[in-house]
């Protein structure tokens, strides 16, 4: 199962919900069925492959390398054609400075959708579970004071996010290894850089301490919406109304969405974070020589 996958099945389904005062035949009820399974299995597909093995960041302090720099008397020109590194998927012609800032402001929404993202659809699951008649009442269940933000809320960020970090991320995939001058305009962008990849490091090590904690809480609302579909199993005269099967895809589909940036924000993160400690690296090893 992959996003766009889900998106399909989250297309098809929402076109047959379309009208929420039908009444959904068994065809109906096995694809809304089907969809809240294949949704909860993205999902878990999705937070199994976030590395966990990283309590503290990836990231090594560059204090020491401004006052070698100074010391051995390098400028700008000096380094312009050494090769360091980068993430392979950062567009030709971007610099890390830009890429660094974007993933800094990514990772807070990260932050956000991890203590909000599975407590409002747990929440939302539970309060049909709490009184199943609703499931037929056309009429949606509103939960209030369940998470610090919402859904919709998060969704509206990260397409901000995206519009700012497509115009540095490539999905094709380019080079990790540059020249300095092609991913630094200046000496004092890598300083700049090396600041806000110290930010970026303590997001990541914080997020990627909670991950499992946001897991457990998928792992809930996940289960709430298994005993949904269980209840309709072993109550076949119940009827769902098609605006709440609706509104249940569409909880599924938006925590599937919110849980896939949220994994993909760190993995580029990681590969950040990586490039700017091997590079480093590499210039602390030229400046010993």
């Amino acid at each position: 199962m992959n996003q766009y996958q889900l998106s399909q099945l989250h297309a098809e389904v929402s076109l047959e919900f379309s009208n929420p005062f039908a009444k959904l035949g068994d065809g109906s009820l096995n694809r809304f069925k089907n969809f809240i399974q294949s949704a909860v299995t993205y999902t878990n597909e999705l937070l199994a492959k976030v590395d966990k093995t990283h309590p503290n960041g990836l990231f090594n302090r560059a204090d020491d390398i401004p006052t070698k720099i100074k010391e051995k008397q390098i400028v700008y020109s000096d380094w312009g054609y050494l090769t360091v590194f980068c993430p392979s998927y950062l567009k030709e012609g971007q610099q890390m400075l830009d890429l660094a800032k974007a993933l800094e402001s990514a990772l807070d929404t990260c932050k956000l959708i991890n203590v909000s993202a599975p407590l409002e659809a747990s929440a939302i699951f539970n309060a049909y579970l709490g009184n199943p008649k609703r499931l037929q009442d056309p009429s949606l269940v509103v939960v209030r004071e369940y998470a610090p933000t919402t859904h919709a809320i998060l969704l509206d960020a990260t397409e901000k996010h995206n519009k700012v970090l497509g115009k540095l991320i490539t999905a094709s995939g380019t080079k990790s290894e540059r020249e300095y001058r092609k991913l630094y305009g200046r000496t004092n962008d890598y300083y700049a850089t090396n600041d806000v990849a110290a930010k970026v490091n303590t997001h990541y090590a914080e997020l990627t301490y909670t991950i499992r904690a946001y897991m457990k809480q998928c792992e809930d609302a996940n289960k709430s919406a298994g005993d949904i579909l269980n209840y309709l199993e072993n109550n076949p005269d119940v009827k769902v109304a098609p605006g709440v099967a609706s509104y249940l895809t569409d909880t599924m589909y938006r925590l599937g969405l919110l849980t896939a940036w949220l994994s993909s924000t760190l993995y580029n993160s990681q590969y950040f974070l990586k490039s700017m400690y091997d590079t480093n690296e590499k210039i602390r090893m030229i400046l010993s020589q």
